[in-house]
């Protein structure tokens, strides 16, 4: 009779010693008991150090949150405070296999983390719409008592140079070109490129959120961003 001989693939060959110890090594209470050791962070010196800097990192985020707000800074914060809850939260995970209190904490943190996951996903899109959008540019206004406190009288804007398609939450108007009715049009409105290339010497009016932010001043605006030793000393000669 023919016999089989063993597979030459130790990988195959199941006359290998298999060590039962090595197994037992790979289940969860293991894991419960052995904490970082288990996850993303070794349970060393160095790990508790790097954990212990993220964290530092995560709460210094979420300060400088609170002093200076916006959506680059609220999306940094989020994805930190997700990331500093990854590693606990794979703990409590295998731990709750063996306590109940243990698998409440991680539904908890699991419910913060999808809360985080949601405000990046919504703060991403913000960063992402505002770098795609137009630069607004910074223009220095005086007061303009004309416009009164009455809404935009038309719905619909558009840009009277490029035909570009505005919002009303940002545009400008040339009360000079609409009362030549240039271009046939009933409002000679401005984006935010145009207005920058449009005649200096005319009435532009700056409007946001659908009402009058007063006259542009080109000689204010001119100096937005400059700092006093830019400036030209009066009277000053060779």
């Amino acid at each position: 009779m023919a016999t089989e001989e063993p597979s030459s693939n130790p990988f195959l060959n199941a006359s290998l010693p298999i060590d039962g110890d090595l197994l037992n090594l790979t289940n969860a209470s293991f894991l419960a008991e052995e904490g970082f050791s288990g996850y993303e962070f070794p349970s060393d010196t160095v790990g508790v150090v790097v954990f212990a800097v993220l964290c530092l990192m995560a709460v210094s985020l979420c300060v400088a949150w609170c002093y200076a707000p916006s959506h680059k800074m609220t999306l940094i914060a989020a994805l930190m405070n997700l990331l500093v809850s990854v590693p606990i939260s794979n703990i409590f995970g295998v731990a709750g296999a063996l306590n109940h209190n243990d698998l409440v904490v991680r539904q908890i943190i699991g419910w913060y983390q999808l809360a985080c996951l949601l405000v990046c996903l919504y703060f991403t899109a913000q960063v992402v719409m505002e770098a795609m959008s137009p630069t607004v540019p910074k223009l220095a206004t005086a007061p303009y008592p004309e416009a009164g406190d009455k809404p935009y009288p038309h719905e619909f804007v558009g840009c009277g140079k490029c035909g570009e398609v505005l919002a009303k939450t940002w545009f400008c108007s040339c009360k000079t070109c609409t009362d030549q009715k240039v271009g046939g049009c009933k409002a000679f409105e401005l984006c935010h490129k145009c207005v920058m290339e449009h005649d200096k010497k005319h009435i532009i009016l700056l409007w946001e959120n659908d009402y009058c932010n007063g006259v542009v001043d080109w000689e204010a605006t001119s100096r937005i961003g400059k700092t006093p030793e830019d400036e030209p000393l009066i009277g000053s000669g060779p």
